[in-house]
């Protein structure tokens, strides 16, 4: 009888906000409250134009519920 977890109240954290990171926010704005990204390089007005804010990484890792990393290793 357990049916998850609902997303509409969760906050989602990418780390990586290149060209893959951006399009993951793209995608998942429908589904949560509040996205964040953590990328030094990353330019913080195209990150803002999809709807997430840029933060530092201790930030992100403290804020988010979920976290997808899409960055190189």
């Amino acid at each position: 009888s357990y049916m998850g977890q609902g997303l509409t109240t969760r906050t989602l954290g990418i780390i990586g906000a290149g060209s893959i990171g951006r399009e993951l926010l793209g995608l998942a704005r429908p589904f949560f409250k509040r996205m964040l990204a953590a990328d030094p390089r990353a330019d913080k007005a195209r990150v803002a134009e999809i709807g997430a804010d840029l933060v530092g990484l201790d930030a992100l890792m403290r804020e988010a519920d979920f976290v997808v990393v899409a960055c190189i290793l």
